[in-house]
């Protein structure tokens, strides 16, 4: 356990939050500490698939969705200079994401969703059946038509929290093994812990966080040489994307396991199967890699960002982001940096106080 470190805040969680906290501190001159755990089996961040899916679920809360839209955009317009920064490529590919409707009553649905988005000055299209193949010539999926969402891009989420944590550590972050956060004052304390923040929390003298693990699998082809150009959301299935190099990413699945992070053959299986049902061209590739992950899930399925007092520190807390913890990453590391360094966010996050539980 090391001492209290000479920093002015500490993060206790190296995920993608975290990581955009630290570099959002950091750029700013802030002594930043960074407990990262990011080494346990199933982080979030790590086993995402990186999709920034701010419309393709529009059954969400008014203001997450308003939060996902700002972050899927303040993540496009940073990557260049990230990018440029740290040298690291974080694979963003800028080809939307389409979702297909493969029930026919729930086509007027998908067109009122369109037409609200629309008015709310976001881009989606309508495609008829015979429109998609034009769009994605290799998928084979019956369907009543689809929507295509062209700024729901896509990016590797491990290249992007390799360079957020580069670029806070050529800042002046540094990492700390542990801390002992037991005396009273000191540095202002993030929890970014995903998963496991409840556990976290409590050792900091935070009311109870309501935040449970949800597994997620996912599976990995060798290289195609065919393409897809979009993200493809195939209802009640699952999605399929390809990264840069050919390799065909499909997901995922939904359980509450618990911390157990290990794949599951039968998933596995399913997965391969809706994709060779999508992908009939596909035939000549296999899938050798299966990993999972734990989504951070709280019981509205909205993050928490707050400022709370804990037994010895002030803690801000920025988890509980489920599956929109990539495309909110850096809006979320801004908001949790603005709230330790006691300054109002850019971004109203009342909606997302912990005391909106009864805690």
């Amino acid at each position: 356990m090391t001492p209290r470190a000479n920093v002015d805040v500490i993060i206790i969680g190296g995920g993608i939050i975290g990581a955009a906290t630290a570099d959002q501190l950091a750029a700013r001159g802030v002594r930043v500490g960074l407990v990262d755990r990011a080494s346990n089996p199933g982080v979030a961040s790590t086993a995402a698939a990186g999709i920034l899916a701010a419309q393709i679920e529009p059954e969400r809360d008014e203001a997450l969705k308003r939060l996902l839209v700002v972050g899927r955009d303040r993540v496009r317009s940073a990557v260049p200079e990230l990018e440029a920064d740290t040298g690291v490529d974080v694979e963003l590919q800028a080809d939307g994401a389409l979702y297909l409707i493969r029930d026919e009553a729930e086509v007027e649905h998908r067109r009122q969703i369109a037409t609200t988005q629309r008015a709310e000055g976001l881009r989606v299209e309508w495609l008829a059946p015979e429109e998609i193949p034009k769009l994605e010539p290799e998928i084979s999926v019956e369907s009543f038509g689809g929507l295509y969402f062209p700024d729901d891009h896509r990016l590797n989420p491990t290249r992007l929290r390799e360079a957020l944590l580069k670029r806070a550590t050529a800042r002046g972050m540094v990492t700390l093994d542990d801390v002992d956060l037991s005396a009273p004052g000191g540095p202002t304390v993030v929890v970014a812990a995903g998963a496991w923040s409840t556990e976290v929390a409590r050792g900091l003298g935070l009311p109870p966080i309501p935040v449970v693990p949800v597994r997620g699998q996912i599976v990995q082809s060798t290289p195609w040489d065919g393409r897809l150009r979009s993200t493809v959301f195939v209802r009640s299935l699952g999605y399929l994307l390809q990264r840069k190099g050919g390799r065909l990413i499909v997901g995922s699945s939904v359980e509450m396991v618990g911390f157990d992070a290990t794949p599951t053959p039968d998933v596995r299986a399913s997965l391969e199967k809706m994709a060779r049902g999508a992908l009939p061209g596909i035939r000549g590739i296999s899938f050798p890699d299966t990993w999972a992950g734990f989504r951070p899930m709280t019981p509205d399925m909205m993050p928490i960002l707050d400022a709370v007092d804990g037994n010895a520190h002030r803690v801000v807390v920025a988890t509980g982001h489920f599956r929109s913890g990539i495309v909110s990453s850096l809006i979320s590391g801004e908001i949790a940096a603005a709230l330790a360094l006691g300054e109002s966010p850019s971004v109203d996050v009342t909606p997302f106080h912990l005391s909106r539980f009864d805690v």
